[in-house]
């Protein structure tokens, strides 16, 4: 796939979206920002839902002084409001603050994204979840789209409409990633959600119980866990857009599965 390296002296601009809420959008957001720039890519990931920030909890920056959201109420500069998470790693947090939030921010994020455009080599943005005019700007200002979606119909049906408008707006739809797969039999299949989308599967993420204590102390679970089904899952996703070859990890903090084997063989 390799798209990292298809555009030169600007950003690759991915907008990660969902239909729904509750996706874990966020997440695999992060995890992906992390995943890439351990393939040493130049990564910055800004969280656009200025209304419902969760992204600067997911990594630690809750807080911060300056944010998105000031910047789009005219108080900084975007260069301001760009955080250090690791080497290869930035993040501009959303921030929340009732004294400068706005519901119509499509004006402002579409300079802002030009202006991240040339500050990095891939630009992942957390989009809002659902349709409004904000995702209507971004989605047309990125050059790709990632629909995270959960493996049950209403999340599934959702992200069809996203994918129709990235479709009216010529933006191209990589796929989609199926989080928080716990392999109940209510679930849908891969297969399934394929043909309902009329798109690949590109990640399929398993359910994993150390997500909300990770966010707890803002680390990411890719870094925590780099032998868990969600790391394999968003490096090798990682490895995709990079061109790489991801050989998974294996060790103690794998998958429930595998505890469960362990367990029985005492």
């Amino acid at each position: 796939m390799n798209l990292v390296d298809s555009k030169k002296n600007e950003a690759i601009k991915i907008a990660m979206v969902s239909g729904k809420g509750g996706t874990g959008k966020s997440t695999v957001s992060a995890n992906l920002a992390f995943a890439l720039s351990k393939y040493g890519k130049d990564v910055v990931i800004v969280d656009t839902d200025v209304n419902m920030a969760n992204l600067e909890l997911i990594v630690g920056m809750e807080g911060m002084p300056i944010t998105l959201n000031s910047v789009m109420a005219g108080n900084a500069d975007i260069t301001q409001a760009i955080y250090e998470y690791t080497e290869n790693m930035r993040v501009v947090p959303a921030g929340v603050s009732l004294d400068e939030l706005k519901f119509d921010n499509s004006a402002e994020l579409e300079i802002i994204i030009e202006r991240l455009n040339s500050m990095c080599e891939v630009l992942l943005i957390d989009c809002p979840a659902g349709l409004n005019q904000d995702v209507n700007s971004i989605i047309s200002s990125a050059d790709h789209v990632i629909v995270v979606v959960t493996p049950d119909i209403t999340s599934v049906s959702d992200a069809i409409k996203l994918i129709n408008l990235s479709s009216k707006l010529e933006t191209s739809v990589l796929g989609a990633v199926v989080n928080k797969i716990t392999n109940d039999s209510s679930e849908l299949t891969t297969k399934a959600i394929e043909t309902i989308l009329e798109l690949p599967v590109i990640a399929s993420v398993p359910e994993d119980d150390t997500v909300r204590a990770n966010a707890a102390y803002g680390i990411l679970s890719v870094q925590k866990q780099p032998e868990s089904g969600l790391s394999n899952a968003i490096m090798e996703l990682a490895a995709k857009l990079t061109g790489n070859r991801y050989i998974p990890q294996k060790g103690s903090s794998s998958t429930l599965v595998d505890k469960l084997k362990r367990l029985l063989k005492r």
